[in-house]
C-alpha cells in the first residue's frame, strides 16, 4: 500500500541509521569546508561549467538505468515505484537541482572569494 522508502530498512541490521545519517550528512560539511578554505576557479563561461556539470550528470543516470536493466532492480526504490513519466519527472528534477548547487557554488565562491578569484581568472595568482 505505502512505497518502500529511500533507504530499504533490512539494511539497519548492516548499516545504522545514524550511520547512515553522517554519511549523507558528512559531504555537506566537507564542501562547506572546502568552499571556505580553497577559492575555486570556475571556467569563465558559464555555459562550459553547465554542461560538465549536465554531462556527469548524465552519465550517473546513465549508469541508474545500466544497473536496473542488468541487475534487474533500481538502486534507488522510490525509482521503483514511480510510472514512468514520475521516474522521468524525478530525475530531471534531480538534474535541475545539480545545476542549481553548480549556480549556488559559483555564487558562494564569488561571495566569499570574489577579489581572490577575479585575480586568479587569467590564469596568474596574484600575489597578496
Amino acid at each position: 500500500m505505502f512505497p518502500p522508502p529511500l533507504f530499504v530498512f533490512r539494511f539497519d541490521v548492516h548499516i545504522p541509521p545514524f550511520e547512515n545519517h553522517v554519511l549523507h550528512t558528512s559531504v555537506l560539511v566537507l564542501q562547506v569546508l572546502a568552499l571556505c578554505s580553497t577559492p575555486h576557479v570556475y571556467p569563465p563561461r558559464r555555459r562550459s561549467g553547465m554542461a560538465v556539470t549536465a554531462a556527469l550528470c548524465a552519465g550517473y543516470l546513465a549508469w541508474v538505468f545500466y544497473i536496473a536493466y542488468a541487475g534487474g532492480f533500481w538502486v534507488y526504490p522510490v525509482l521503483k515505484v514511480l510510472s514512468p513519466p514520475a521516474r522521468a519527472a524525478f530525475l530531471g528534477a534531480s538534474c535541475a537541482v545539480g545545476a542549481a548547487f553548480y549556480l549556488a557554488g559559483e555564487a558562494l565562491t564569488k561571495a566569499i572569494w570574489g577579489k581572490h578569484v577575479a585575480a586568479v581568472q587569467g590564469g596568474k595568482v596574484a600575489k597578496d
